[in-house]
């Protein structure tokens, strides 16, 4: 976990830049903080995600770490976990962006510039914008579950063949899962718009997603022992 967060310190300040640039273009466009905060969670832990496992094949560590007194199985449990942490701090920091997005645009509009429109609310309720923060922080836990095995099988290399299709098929599915439950319950689309069942979706999403993460570990496991290095 040490030699992973080493990695990704060179990433972490280019990942973080890029990402407040999302954040703005994002905020200007949607004018809604609660699209910003999500997008830009997942952007951050995506970027640092990949940015791990290349730097980890490109410098030919899986091979050395191999020669140090772990287990194939410390060596998965390690990543996934340090994998879980760089999502909470992707998570803190989209959080913290859109408070400052907020920020930025209360100070402007004081100043007489408008960035915003009439209609779009300046302020944002504290545990609402943390709610968004843990959706995307959940729906990225649900990528890398289903990205880690692939790359404990055959490396980043090899598994960016499948990314694509397994994206494209995730997508799908996301697509037919919505558009069946807006046709099976018609008061879907109302049950949505209350508050608390927004928090209570969310919350299911995420124990939803570690579920699947500590799955996906286990399965990481078994196809890592067999894999020749």
């Amino acid at each position: 976990m040490k030699c992973d967060f080493i990695c990704i310190k060179s990433a972490l300040r280019e990942t973080t830049l890029s990402s407040v640039f999302v954040a703005v273009i994002i905020f200007i466009s949607t004018q809604e903080v609660y699209v910003v905060v999500p997008c830009v969670c997942a952007s951050i832990a995506i970027g640092l995600f990949f940015s791990l496992l290349s730097l980890d094949e490109q410098n030919g560590w899986q091979r050395f770490r191999l020669a140090l007194p772990f287990s194939r199985k410390d060596v998965i449990f390690g990543r996934y976990l340090s994998c879980l942490i760089d999502d909470g701090m992707a998570m803190a920091v989209s959080y913290l962006l859109g408070l400052l997005c907020i920020g930025g645009a209360a100070l402007l509009k004081d100043a007489g510039i408008d960035v915003l429109s009439e209609e779009a609310p300046v302020l944002a309720d504290s545990l609402e914008l943390f709610i968004s923060a843990l959706a995307g922080a959940a729906i990225t836990i649900l990528m890398m579950a289903f990205v880690l095995p692939f790359v404990a099988k055959m490396g980043l290399t090899k598994a960016t063949r499948l990314f694509p299709m397994v994206f494209v098929l995730l997508t799908m599915l996301f697509l037919y899962v919505a558009r069946q439950a807006g046709a099976l319950d018609p008061g879907f689309e109302a049950w949505m718009q209350d508050e608390m069942h927004i928090t209570l979706a969310v919350l299911v999403l995420l124990a939803f997603s570690l579920g699947i993460y500590a799955a996906s570990a286990q399965v990481a496991k078994r196809l890592y022992a067999r894999r020749e290095l």
